[in-house]
């Protein structure tokens, strides 16, 4: 972590580069109409295919009139639930042999971890505080207790999971990574993610002291952190985002947020990276310091969530099901102000806190619901899902090297408790109202040294149309943006270019096989190029020079998802990458 790489920024749509058709430069070449044709199954006298920037159907229909239909209608759009249908009893490695935790004894009395943060309020109501106090009943009836133990020190909190000390404990995607560079050397307590806590909604914070206003304003600073925290990804993603290199700043590193702060406040660094309540302490009116980010504005940056170990969820699935179930249902109680009020209660005593203090921030953490979770863990189409958090977490310390390799998502993710709990009423009705301010990132990656940010934009089938909408009452809903992160996408990508200077925005177009061998490739390749002209046309709205613009024409040589080349919804997109001059 202390020494780390020069790393470079990109944003990028893609994971490897690609073989394009059309022109690598953009300066004033147009793009190629589909013309109407009856070869390959083109739609004969259908018309032109509106292939110039901007253009396509405007709906999320089928081609409309006068538009050749080059992808096959989808039944799914960008917010369609899309399942994972892997077997978790075929992707998560076998555990053998005696389990290493510590007994449960006769009263069976599960330790659990938890950490100083508002979304641990439902789990401390649900147990009625953090003693082993409520009897708690498992799936097949047998009673039970619970032992929250509170800690900050993801060190401690390693040391007391490898040693079975703890049965569970709470984490960030994030921190993953690094929890498992320890963990891993016992496949007994490599974790098993079961189950989504909450967003962080507001509630992490890059603090400052004049003259640091913004992220950029970081280059050459100090920054102070606890170690293998969520700090630690929020920084490095945040500098990424302002055009920065993470080696551009000095990162100080602490046991604890409690050591981080008094580290920042006594020798006077000039930032602190926190959550609440900490955030708070050195935030509050009289003193120098204001956040100059919060997770407000990446609202699904950071996700907490809880795990057992592997010999532990392997022994006890009953437990592990009854504690899910337990802590959801704490969550929707949790919807009542006099319920909230008392968990608000309950955590303050439980962590130690003024009294009042966590009725104050509980809403920089947004308690994740069922519907949250199957989002999460279950919707291999949600951007914000566990799997794009995680794996742009291992490639970002990977780049850093900070970590080697680590297991992919699905040997450490057990969706079966929550896969079974969909199949209820009780949970499969239930809705989530949560507001999302993110731009999602599809992926991050390094190559040759730089880090590269994965950002994508959604086509409607057969269209070029940015702007496109899906039709009212689809869905019961009314009309909405088929691609509702295209704006924030784009805007996002523009800040990155005009922050570096002389850089090159590749942009590249990409279709859905839908109908390969019923239409005309040529014709295809032609609507991915109209796809990448029409970013490139929205972009240059925010004053970048044209000639740094590389629009390219990818057709669909390259399916978004390997796993699964039909996922069309996916492969329906447009992929950008801002490249550094001096890798020109």
């Amino acid at each position: 972590m202390r020494k780390q790489l020069a790393v470079v920024v990109m944003l990028s749509l893609v994971a490897a580069g690609v073989s394009c058709g059309g022109k690598s430069k953009s300066s004033g070449n147009k793009p190629k109409v589909a013309k109407k044709t009856g070869k390959k199954g083109g739609k004969k006298g259908g018309g032109k295919k509106g292939a110039g920037p901007g253009s396509g159907s405007g709906s999320a229909s089928p081609a409309g009139e006068g538009q050749v239909t080059l992808e096959a209608p989808d039944k799914h759009d960008p917010s369609t639930f899309v399942a994972y249908t892997y077997d978790p009893a075929k992707r998560l490695p076998k555990v053998t042999g005696a389990a290493g935790y510590k007994a449960l004894g006769k009263t069976r009395t599960v330790r659990i971890g938890i950490g100083t943060w508002p979304g641990f309020a439902p789990i401390v109501f649900a147990n009625k505080g953090t003693k082993p106090k409520e009897v708690w009943k498992d799936a097949k009836g047998g009673e039970f207790l619970v032992e929250l133990v509170v800690v900050d020190d993801s060190v401690k909190m390693t040391d007391q999971i490898a040693a079975g000390e703890l049965h569970a404990s709470w984490s960030t995607v994030d921190m993953l990574p690094l929890l498992m560079a320890r963990l891993m050397r016992d496949p007994r307590a490599m974790p098993r993610v079961v189950q989504q806590i909450d967003w962080s909604n507001g509630g992490d914070a890059i603090v400052a002291r004049d003259p640091v206003k913004t992220v950029a304003d970081l280059k050459g600073k100090t920054v102070v952190l606890a170690q293998s925290s969520p700090a630690q990804y929020m920084l490095f993603s945040s500098l990424l985002d302002a055009g920065l290199q993470p080696s551009e700043v000095t990162t100080l590193f602490a046991r604890d947020p409690f050591i981080a702060q008094a580290a920042y406040t006594s020798a006077r660094h000039p930032a602190l990276v926190t959550w609440a309540p900490m955030v708070y302490d050195v935030t509050k009116p009289g003193m120098p310091s204001k956040a100059v980010l919060t997770s407000s504005t990446d609202n699904e940056l950071i996700a907490h969530v809880w795990f057992a170990r592997a010999d532990f969820a392997r022994d006890q699935p009953e437990i592990v099901e009854a504690l899910v179930r337990g802590f959801l249902d704490a969550a929707r109680e949790l919807d009542g102000d006099d319920k909230r009020a008392k968990a608000a209660q309950m955590l303050d005593t439980a962590l130690k806190l003024p009294a009042g203090t966590t009725a104050q921030i509980a809403n920089d953490a947004h308690w994740t619901g069922f519907a949250d979770n199957k989002r999460f863990l279950l919707d291999r189409n949600n951007p914000a899902r566990f799997e794009r958090t995680y794996v742009a977490a291992v490639e970002l310390f990977k780049a850093l090297k900070v970590v080697n390799d680590v297991p992919k998502f699905d040997q450490i993710v057990d969706p079966t408790v929550l896969r079974k709990l969909d199949k209820e009423p009780r949970y499969s009705t239930q809705t989530s109202n949560y507001e999302v301010h993110h731009v999602p990132v599809i992926a991050l990656r390094e190559e040759k040294g730089v880090i590269i940010k994965t950002f994508r934009v959604a086509f409607a089938p057969s269209s070029s149309d940015v702007a496109a909408k899906i039709p009212p009452g689809k869905d019961g809903g009314a009309e909405r943006p088929y691609d509702p992160d295209a704006d924030a996408t784009l805007e996002t990508v523009a800040r990155i270019a005009l922050q570096q200077k002389g850089s090159i925005v590749k942009i590249s177009g990409y279709a859905d096989a839908s109908l390969k061998g019923k239409v005309d490739e040529q014709q295809v390749r032609d609507l991915t190029q109209s796809r990448a002209y029409a970013v490139r046309e929205l972009l240059g709205k925010y004053k970048i020079d044209p000639e740094r613009f590389s629009p390219l024409a990818g057709g669909w040589d390259k399916p978004a998802d390997s796993d699964d080349v039909n996922n069309h919804v996916k492969n329906r997109r447009v992929e950008i990458e801002v490249v550094p001059a001096a890798t020109n």
